[in-house]
């Protein structure tokens, strides 16, 4: 029999059976069947833990509780206790403080690194906040800050840093996370604390983004104000309206159209006065916003941070219930999708698949996942693994938005089909004196955690003594004037697999390099390609093909002309 219900999304109503709902439970099933190594699944539970701030739907916390479960039959680290304290809370609140207890009380032995001991605090911060363990919430946050200021890379630290600055804010301490900002080294990481405190804001703190403003470059003042107009309309209708129009002349000014920063200030605006209704002067702008925004992103769609904004630009027409412009542009990109090779067509793929389902259009949503994952299984494993967890990420965050009063037996049904991840047993013989070093060095784990922990260090070390070179060459080569490099970076962010969220986040990184340049500010440049180069870093990725493609290409060009 067919069960049918109500959804209420505002002033829609829909209806729609449980089979829409199994059939994306379905899919995660089989991505989780294509990730079904240990590392893989600890990517994608940090994936989720980074891009879905809070689970809503039960039955996340169920499906994800018997992969984290399995992780941690073999390896028990904060990261991990911590991420499954955070995830699982909604629906085993006693289990998730357990998990979040010990990593408070066993931090050092969990974790060895401060990135990974204040990222670890941060989440069961955000789980006791949950639990309504204020004490305990605000503790942790303490210490996450504590360790946070002990990270020896800069890049690392201003990453960190700029997680906690929006969670100390929310937790009362405007001052101290204002502070926060001066301490960021690096300027992205510098912004995207400022925008995470503006997008909380009530419309009458206009003294704080002053503040706010000051601690960023001066081009990026305008982004702060119409990021705090999109926070604060529909209500103070008037205010967003001249902020606004103020942002907008200083782009008409400047002449800056079709920047980056000049895209995102007119989304942002957009946004904005697109939610007003009672205002026509909102209306007449926010129509110019989107004649000029259209104009501009048909012309670099093929660039992926214009695209990016372009799938943003759906989803706001998406909410504001343009659905017949936004089937005719999804179905338009679906086209385009075919056009593409990997990773863009994966990128774009998933991006229509989750807009679908903000439509309730579950058919299309799993139409799109379906094609991600028949093209990822015909790819090599480097870009097929990270398009599968963007996938699992998409459908997580599709699930979060299911209705509570589905029935709990179907959600178990789906729990049971998952298999537990891939290990290789193998004996291994030690004698007395490595046996006795492991459990001296190494307490609390079993043999397996401990010879893992070892082999893990030994590949990062090898990798890193590499990779340092590699870095210490490009900024060497930057210093020289030759910015070529850059182009043969930009190739390789697009090449390499990591996750899509990421990669933007790379390319934005790069175009602020590349227009530091064009300003002369080479030190500057050097400082954003400096960060670029630690995250890969960071995601495991190789730096050498990076110079190996410049030289046998460019330099070896150069020399036969």
């Amino acid at each position: 029999m067919i069960i049918f219900f109500t959804i209420y999304t505002g002033d829609r109503v829909s209806i729609a059976d449980w089979k829409e709902y199994e059939e994306i439970l379905q899919l995660f099933i089989e991505l989780l069947r294509e990730l079904n190594s240990p590392m893989e699944r600890r990517l994608l539970t940090l994936n989720i833990a980074e891009y879905i701030p809070e689970i809503r739907w039960y039955g996340i916390s169920i499906l994800m509780d018997r992969i984290i479960d399995d992780l941690l039959k073999e390896k028990q680290d904060a990261i991990t206790l911590s991420i499954a304290s955070k995830i699982i809370a909604n629906e085993y609140p006693e289990k998730a403080l357990m998990y979040a207890r010990r990593v408070l009380s066993d931090l050092e032995t969990l974790s060895e690194w401060e990135y990974d001991k204040a990222l670890s605090l941060i989440y069961i911060s955000l789980t006791f906040e949950e639990l309504n363990q204020k004490n305990l919430a605000r503790f942790a946050l303490q210490e996450a800050l504590k360790w946070a200021r002990k990270i020896p890379d800069r890049s690392d630290r201003s990453i960190i840093l700029s997680k906690l600055v929006p969670i100390v804010y929310e937790h009362g301490q405007s001052s101290l996370a204002l502070a926060l900002i001066d301490e960021i080294v690096y300027t992205p990481k510098k912004i995207d604390a400022a925008l995470s405190i503006a997008k909380k804001l009530p419309s009458n703190a206009d003294e704080i983004i002053k503040m706010l403003t000051l601690k960023v470059p001066a081009d990026e003042k305008m982004l702060i104000w119409a990021t705090w107009a999109d926070a604060i309309s529909p209500n103070s209708s008037e205010k967003v309206l001249r902020i606004c129009n103020e942002v907008l002349n200083e782009l008409n000014i400047r002449k800056d159209f079709e920047s980056i920063r000049a895209v995102n200030v007119m989304l942002r605006c957009f946004s904005a006065l697109l939610k007003i209704r009672n205002i026509p002067e909102a209306n007449k702008k926010a129509l110019e916003i989107y004649s000029k925004l259209r104009n501009i992103l048909a012309k670099k769609m093929s660039e992926r941070p214009y695209l990016n904004i372009f799938l943003e630009l759906i989803e706001i027409l998406n909410r504001e219930k343009f659905e017949e412009r936004v089937r005719e542009i999804l179905s338009k990109l679906e086209i385009l999708a075919e056009k593409k090779g990997p990773p863009d067509n994966l990128f774009v793929l998933n991006r229509v698949a989750y807009i679908y389902s903000k439509m309730h259009a579950f058919n299309k949503t799993a139409e799109n996942l379906r094609k991600v994952i028949n093209i990822s299984r015909s790819l090599e494993k480097l870009l097929a693994v990270p398009a599968m967890i963007d996938s699992a990420v998409t459908a997580t965050m599709i699930m979060n938005e299911f209705p509570a009063n589905i029935p709990r037996e179907i959600v178990l049904r789906y729990a049971d089909m998952i298999r537990p991840a891939e290990y290789f047993e193998v004996k291994i013989h030690l004698t007395r004196e490595n046996f006795e070093f492991l459990k001296t060095h190494y307490p609390g784990r079993t043999v397996s955690e401990a010879v893992n922990s070892i082999v893990l260090k030994y590949r990062i070390l090898e990798r890193t003594r590499l990779d340092e070179k590699m870095r210490k060459l490009i900024t060497k080569l930057m210093d020289l004037g030759e910015f070529t490099i850059l182009h043969y970076l930009l190739k390789y962010i697009y090449s390499v697999g990591i996750s899509e969220a990421e990669r933007q986040s790379l390319l934005n990184l790069l175009g602020r390099a590349v227009e530091m340049i064009t300003l002369n500010q080479i030190e500057e440049a050097k400082s954003y390609v400096d960060l670029i180069l630690s995250r890969l870093e960071r995601s495991g990725i190789p730096l050498i093909p990076i110079l190996y493609n410049y030289f046998s290409e460019y330099a070896i060009a150069l020399l036969i002309r």
